[in-house]
């Protein structure tokens, strides 16, 4: 229902961005990774994903991260999370920190992404259906997040999706514990 909203303000060649690298990095990243014991590489990943959720919270800004590149660097670095965690997010947060979308603009690319993104994910590692608590925090966060989202300020949305990707990588390294 969200991309239903939002994705008339997907912009398609922004996504294909970041979709692309993904794209392609998520069943290299599967084949390299296969059998590997992963929880130090997710450790290292969660690490960095916090220091660089912090130093972007401190108002530091990494011009690289804007340019094409950096959305090349985003959607790889989102393939491997996502292979080794499953928390793809963080890469891609970061850069719609600095990417200066609208709001509707950040809700409609990030949904695109995410669908597509998570798909070929589930599609190259196997698809593993949710349980009944994961299907109702999954409701209801999409509620919260469908009626909250719209009436966000630009500062509020830029530190929940920063907040989104410390969880990340939270998440990320206490996983790998």
């Amino acid at each position: 229902m969200p991309l239903l909203r939002d994705g008339r303000h997907a912009r398609p060649g922004e996504v294909a961005r970041l979709l692309v690298p993904a794209l392609v990095c998520t069943p290299l990243a599967a084949l390299a990774l296969r059998g590997v014991d992963t929880r130090w590489l997710a450790l290292a990943a969660g690490a960095g994903v916090i220091i660089a959720v912090c130093v972007l919270a401190s108002g530091v800004r990494w011009s690289r991260l804007r340019r094409p590149e950096g959305a090349v660097a985003a959607g790889a670095a989102s393939a491997l999370l996502n292979v080794v965690g499953g928390v793809g997010g963080p890469p891609i947060g970061l850069y719609a920190a600095h990417a200066g979308w609208e709001p509707a603009t950040t809700r409609g690319n990030l949904h695109a992404f995410f669908i597509l993104h998570n798909t070929a994910t589930a599609l190259t590692l196997g698809i593993v259906l949710p349980g009944a608590p994961e299907l109702a925090a999954l409701a209801a966060g999409t509620a919260c997040g469908m009626l909250l989202a719209p009436r966000l300020p630009v500062a509020a949305l830029r530190s929940a999706v920063l907040g989104a990707s410390l969880l990340g990588g939270i998440a990320l390294t206490v996983g790998a514990l």
